[in-house]
């Protein structure tokens, strides 16, 4: 039987030009470094 895996999920919210983009990508390219593998997904169109 395969191990259970361990997944994260991070939600980054604010204010309308906040920053949120540019943190999440920032974040994305640290963790990427580390071969960490991960998704950004955009939710401003979904409200």
């Amino acid at each position: 039987m395969a191990e259970p895996t361990s997944q994260k999920i991070a939600l980054l919210t604010g204010p309308t030009a906040s920053g949120k983009t540019a943190l999440a990508i920032e974040l994305a390219v640290k963790l990427r470094e580390q071969g960490i593998p991960l998704e950004i997904v955009s939710a401003d169109s979904l409200l």
